[in-house]
C-alpha cells in the first residue's frame, strides 16, 4: 500500500480559516465600512467550506461517508 501524497502546509484549507480568522480581528471595531465586511463575509463563508472539506476528508479516510452513501448502507446496520 502507498503513503498518501503529502502536501505543502499552506492549502486553502488553512489559508482561508486563518484569513478569515485575521480579516475578523482586524474588522471588528470597524462596522461601518461594508466593503470591509462584505470581505469578511465571502472569507467566512470559505472558511466553512474549509470546514466542510475537512470533515468530507476525515469521513472518507475513516471509511463512514454517513447514511446519504449508499455503498455505506450495504455494508452496515446503522445507517440501514
Amino acid at each position: 500500500m502507498s503513503s498518501p501524497a503529502r502536501r505543502g502546509p499552506l492549502q486553502w484549507t488553512v489559508a482561508v480559516p486563518l484569513l478569515g480568522l485575521l480579516l475578523l480581528a482586524v474588522s471588528w471595531p470597524k462596522t461601518e465600512q461594508p466593503l470591509l465586511l462584505a470581505l469578511v463575509a465571502v472569507v467566512l463563508v470559505g472558511a466553512v467550506l474549509a470546514a466542510v472539506h475537512h470533515a468530507e476528508v476525515v469521513a472518507h479516510r475513516v471509511g463512514r461517508s454517513g447514511p446519504w452513501c449508499w455503498p455505506c448502507r450495504s455494508r452496515s446496520s446503522r445507517w440501514a
